[in-house]
């Protein structure tokens, strides 16, 4: 393991002092005579000093190291402190204990007996240990606080971001809905129905009124139910229904029973639907024809592929929308085409979905 450069400064620092000052406070007493056996005795006692708190320091800082990825304090925090205690401190009592006895016959400028120099070796490891363990988990849990405030201000960023193209998304996909287009188409059918058919006059005005009452209300709206969004969907389909006659075929083959403690995103259902008309013919000899229908929680809108000459002009948002919101409660909704159908598939998003993005 390699030391941090400031803790280097730190324990070469905190090995020298202690030896310099001993060492004056020996020649001031008279312990050590003459300038030479000063020099001699602080030069050899700082090099041992720093030998040995060098060495005690590398092998506890790797053992705390190896502790950290092995049995991190956030998996066991009473196994992990007991781990620390049984290899830390064992380990800094033999090493001071061999470490004392090499520095005794090396350093012949020491005051002390064989028994106390080495006894004062072994209280000076203990130190050091505790102090070692008490820096190094200090460091553990302020740099995992430090990566918890960084994680927290990207989920925060991330979270913003998601709610900013949310808010987009709703946006688009309501004024899309608003558009002259469709406004137009379905201002020209109510005015060839009107006087032919007022009774279906009548139930088209209250369908289209519902269908943007709807869009209206749910454009601040995360989530909706399943069978909301099913309802306006038929709605949708009756007013496309009238426009296109035999041109349109669709089935919602969904029980009531089906829908229950389901959820989805608002409009989506929609947005599919108005794209399966917007890019495929839709004419009464070929028919276009929608399912829709429920498989392994999954929604599933499936369309004969016919596609148009010509589109016109397109947002492209539709699909890329969805997707992004959909991100919000980590789920992917699933495009597939073949040569004779389109089809999408729509995760449906349960009560547990919801507390989770929540």
């Amino acid at each position: 393991m390699r030391l941090n450069r400031k803790l280097l400064i730190v324990l070469i620092v905190a090995s020298i002092l202690p030896a310099l000052v001993f060492r004056i406070i020996e020649y001031r007493n008279g312990l050590i005579e003459g300038w030479e056996m000063f020099a001699k005795s602080l030069l050899v006692n700082c090099l041992v000093s720093l030998v040995v708190t060098l060495s005690i320091a590398w092998v506890i800082l790797s053992i705390l190291h190896w502790l950290n990825k092995k049995v991190p304090w956030t998996d066991a925090i009473l196994k992990r402190l007991i781990l620390e205690i049984i290899t830390t401190f064992p380990v800094a009592l033999l090493l001071g204990y061999i470490l004392g006895i090499v520095a005794y016959y090396m350093n012949p400028y020491h005051n002390q007996g064989y028994e106390d120099f080495i006894f004062s070796f072994l209280i000076i490891s203990a130190i050091m240990n505790f102090i070692l363990v008490a820096i190094s988990d200090w460091f553990y849990f302020f740099n995992r606080w430090k990566e918890s405030l960084v994680e927290n201000e990207k989920a925060i960023t991330r979270n913003a971001i998601l709610e900013k193209e949310n808010l987009r998304s709703q946006y688009e996909v309501l004024k899309n809905q608003i558009n002259p287009h469709f406004l137009f188409n379905s201002l020209n059918v109510l005015s060839s129905i009107i006087h032919t058919d007022p009774d279906k006059a009548e139930a088209f005005v209250d369908e289209f009124s519902e269908l943007y009452r709807y869009i209206l209300d749910q454009n601040k709206n995360d989530f909706v139910s399943l069978k909301e969004e099913l309802d306006i969907g038929r709605s949708y389909m009756y007013l496309q229904g009238i426009r296109f006659s035999k041109g349109l075929d669709y089935t919602i083959e969904i029980d009531n029973h089906e829908v229950e403690g389901y959820y989805i995103l608002p409009l989506a259902i929609q947005t599919l639907l108005e794209n399966a008309i917007k890019h495929n013919t839709v004419q009464e000899n070929t028919p276009l024809r929608i399912e829709i229908y429920i498989e392994d929680e999954q929604l599933n809108i499936v369309n004969n592929l016919q596609p148009r000459p010509v589109i016109g002009t397109s947002t492209g948002i539709g699909i890329p929308n969805l997707i992004h919101r959909y991100k919000h409660y980590n789920k992917v909704p699933i495009f597939e085409k073949t040569s004779a159908q389109y089809r999408c598939i729509l995760p449906l998003l349960t009560r547990d979905d919801l507390n989770m993005k929540g």
